[in-house]
């Protein structure tokens, strides 16, 4: 269950890449940093009722007849892995800008290495290796958490860092949100969202 509404959640932001390429492709510069900045509003809006649903899914759980031992262990788990729902969106948004321009080759740097990360972190979490406690779902979860908060980090310093992507403005006035490109946003991805699911 858990699994599907993050797919959905997800999903959503398939729509910023489309957005962005059409702005790209048109020369409007300016319009492809609206895009990405309430792209990342999005990514927060979602956020807060995404880990607020999945805090309190062992009550919805225990309703539907789960095990108590199920329940507590998948708690456990969600209770960690919430932490990285935001660097997961803000990470899509921002690959969506990288991608769409023609400059992938940051995200496939990113990706390979957060996976190494993530493979050793369980690795070292789950099982408690190299001085760290044994963690078990905990420590896959915090793991995949961590992973998710490096690629969104990293990214986001190339974004800053990368001069060419001055011309998008990208941070310019990013405390306005446009309800009308939300709308955008939302009428695109929601689809590709819900067929995630199903």
């Amino acid at each position: 269950m858990a699994l599907l509404i993050i797919m959905m959640i997800t999903g959503i932001f398939t729509g910023v890449s489309p957005a962005i390429l059409q702005a790209y492709g048109a020369g409007h510069n300016g319009r492809v940093g609206k895009i990405m900045r309430q792209g990342l509003w999005l990514a927060l809006i979602l956020t807060a009722p995404g880990m607020l649903f999945l805090s309190h899914l062992d009550t919805l759980m225990l309703k539907w007849w789960q095990a108590p031992t199920i329940v507590n262990s998948a708690n456990s788990y969600l209770d960690s892995m919430l932490w990285g729902l935001f660097p997961a969106l803000g990470f899509a948004v921002l690959r969506s800008l990288v991608c769409s321009i023609s400059q992938p080759p940051p995200v496939m740097v990113i990706v390979i290495v957060a996976t190494i990360f993530k493979t050793i972190g369980n690795y070292t979490l789950a099982f408690g290796k190299f001085g760290f406690p044994k963690m078990e779902l905990v420590g896959l979860a915090t793991a995949s958490a961590i992973a998710h908060c490096l690629m969104f980090v990293f990214l986001l310093i190339y974004v800053l860092g990368h001069k060419s992507l001055n011309r998008f403005q990208l941070f310019q006035n990013f405390h306005k949100i446009d309800p009308k490109i939300l709308w955008e946003l939302v009428w695109v991805g929601f689809p590709i969202g819900i067929l995630a699911i199903i």
